[in-house]
């Protein structure tokens, strides 16, 4: 997929996933939307993902730690885990993932 490796690839989905559970969890449920727009152009990946619903002050969210042993609630920090960018907007009806294209420069940086 637009020269990601495997990994890469899996990583993108899974974020993207968490993205999307999140606008259909905590978006408006009864009447909304959600919507999904994307593309890649020099050497970015970008994924928007987009909902109607009242949003979330991340700051908020942020400084709530997840309890370990919980199975929820990691959503927001696999995100950005796995990709190079992530931004609300709208309050946080809005999510911008990014994903920039490693070349071999940037793969033998990593290894030395």
């Amino acid at each position: 997929m637009c020269g990601f490796s495997q990994q890469e690839t899996h990583e993108i989905a899974l974020a993207a996933g968490e993205a999307l559970a999140n606008a259909v969890e905590h978006g408006n449920k009864d009447l909304g939307f959600v919507s999904v727009a994307c593309g890649f152009a020099d050497g970015e990946l970008w994924i928007d993902v987009t909902d109607d619903g009242p949003g979330f002050d991340f700051a908020t969210v942020a400084a709530r730690r997840a309890d370990p042993d919980a199975l929820r609630g990691f959503g927001i920090s696999i995100m950005h885990a796995l990709m190079d960018g992530v931004q609300y907007e709208g309050r946080g009806s809005r999510v911008c993932l990014r994903k920039r294209l490693r070349g071999e420069a940037d793969e033998q940086t990593k290894e030395a």
